[in-house]
């Protein structure tokens, strides 16, 4: 299981508004955010669904290692 900052996590603020210029390593992490910011972006945080479903993601996804560094990325945020 991968170590997900929770909901209640700054970071996630920090990701929609830095989307754009995260460096981030996976295509399906890139993909993934794009979709989730642009639905979140006027409230400039996660929703509940759009939090399950991120931490859905990098739980099924944390031994991919591209997967794994993109969220060592934003939790570095």
């Amino acid at each position: 299981m991968a170590d997900i900052p929770p909901i209640s996590s700054n970071v996630w603020g920090k990701v929609v508004s830095n989307a754009t210029t995260l460096q981030l390593n996976s295509f399906a992490t890139k993909m993934l955010l794009a979709r989730i910011v642009s639905k979140e972006k006027s409230n400039n945080q996660f929703s509940r669904e759009s939090y399950e479903l991120i931490a859905d993601f990098f739980n099924k996804n944390h031994d991919v290692p591209k997967i794994a560094q993109d969220l060592d990325l934003i939790k570095s945020l």
